[in-house]
């Protein structure tokens, strides 16, 4: 496997490596080595090693040299508190729109010299991966997709896609030129691949049509069937926001309601770079802060609240369809959902009666959303239903058989 990220915190990587070792399967994942870390670590069930395109000789002087210089400068780069600006109300528009992007046409020099960087990290994982021989590749995601194409090209063996996400739908694509390097990229090293694999059916859907193929395998983020503590009544129905504290997650937002509202305590649990300005802006002190856990603790650490949170900005296709991990994060926790009614959340709380819908740029329609939940006598049946929904179909349990199916079948 092949992964664009250090492989610490991607759980789809982990759980799928996890799955294939405890089948008898070797593993390996190849990521990306940065300061501090080890270059091999063994998990259980694979092999985590650690790439970068960097000689030995170079990596000593950049981590043990210039990275004491970068950590000495580190305080007097921090962003400054207050940054951040609370969030004017609107007219709720539900269900949300489809967002419409304003791009710039060209991306500025020092992204085009990362997609330079991210195409000879690609190269290098796939001439060291070669010497071991392998009988399968996968690439998690597009940035990882060369590596995959090539040693699939090389030794004639199977490659598998799982992309995470709708690439060039994303945030951090921000101009026209980036949009048609990314799309272009996809174009030419999708044919590859024996078995393309992504989130959920509308991004399956959307990947279908755009280059005009069949049989994307939609491989949901659920968790592992788990025994949850019994919830202690709280003094007030407490609506919890669990992960990343970045932007487009519609935190700001939920500030600004959590002042608006005091018929239920809302929680955040989590980390991320936008944690200093998002604790500046809650001036109110409103927002129970709550320490983050390790990946595995997850769903326990929520099952102590009433409610989770999903406020997911539609700020682009990929968050506008996107079914984000702590969906099934708090369903098998047994929580109520709260979330944004775009077309996958929206789904989910209908069709299993889970519980509101809002619209996430409205701070207002959280806060009223929220009330309801608390005050319509229906919380409890609305938390017993997720629970239900999460142990009989999404579970990882029920996911990880399809895949392995899929890589079984490629491998007979």
């Amino acid at each position: 496997m092949f992964v664009f990220n250090d492989g610490n915190h991607d759980q789809r990587v982990h759980k799928q490596a996890q799955a294939l070792g405890k089948r008898g399967y070797q593993v390996r994942v190849y990521c990306f080595l940065t300061a501090g870390q080890k270059p091999k670590e063994q998990r259980e069930g694979y092999l985590l090693l650690r790439e970068d395109q960097r000689s030995h000789q170079a990596r000593f002087f950049d981590d043990h040299i210039m990275g004491r210089l970068k950590r000495r400068r580190r305080p007097q780069e921090s962003a400054p508190d207050g940054s951040l600006i609370m969030p004017v109300d609107r007219t709720p528009q539900r269900p949300c729109p489809k967002p419409v992007r304003e791009l710039e046409a060209q991306a500025p020099a020092q992204r085009k010299d990362h997609w330079k960087y991210i195409e000879r990290i690609n190269r290098v994982w796939a001439e060291r991966a070669k010497r071991w021989k392998p009988n399968l590749v996968q690439a998690h995601d597009l940035d990882a997709l060369r590596a995959a194409t090539i040693l699939g090209k090389e030794l004639d063996i199977p490659v598998i896609y799982d992309t995470h996400e709708l690439w060039s739908e994303q945030p951090f694509i921000d101009s026209q030129e980036a949009v048609d390097y990314w799309d272009n990229l996809e174009r030419e090293l999708i044919a590859v691949p024996d078995l393309v694999m992504t989130v959920n059916e509308p991004l399956a859907e959307i990947l279908e049509k755009k280059y005009n193929f069949q049989g994307v395998l939609a491989l949901h983020n659920c968790q592992e069937t788990q025994t949850v503590p019994k919830r202690a009544k709280n003094s007030k129905p407490v609506a919890l926001y669990q992960g990343a504290y970045v932007p487009h997650r519609g935190l700001e937002q939920v500030i600004a309601a959590a002042a608006k509202l005091d018929s239920v305590q809302i929680a955040f649990r989590g980390f991320g770079s936008s944690e200093k300005e998002l604790r500046a802006l809650d001036s109110s002190g409103r927002i129970q802060w709550l320490d983050p856990v390790p990946g595995p603790d997850v769903v326990k650490a929520a099952a102590g609240a009433d409610i989770g949170l999903i406020p997911f900005l539609p700020s682009c296709l990929n968050h506008y369809y996107s079914t984000p991990n702590k969906l099934f994060e708090y369903m098998s926790a047994g929580l109520a959902i709260c979330g944004s009614d775009i077309p996958e959340i929206s789904r989910f709380v209908k069709e299993y009666q889970l519980g509101n819908l809002f619209d996430p740029y409205a701070p207002n329609d959280i806060a009223e959303a929220l009330h309801q939940m608390v005050t319509s006598g229906e919380l409890e049946a609305q938390q017993e239903r997720a629970l239900e929904a999460a142990r009989s179909r999404w579970n990882w349990e029920a996911e990880v058989e399809r895949y392995l199916q899929c890589v079984e079948s490629l491998l007979t």
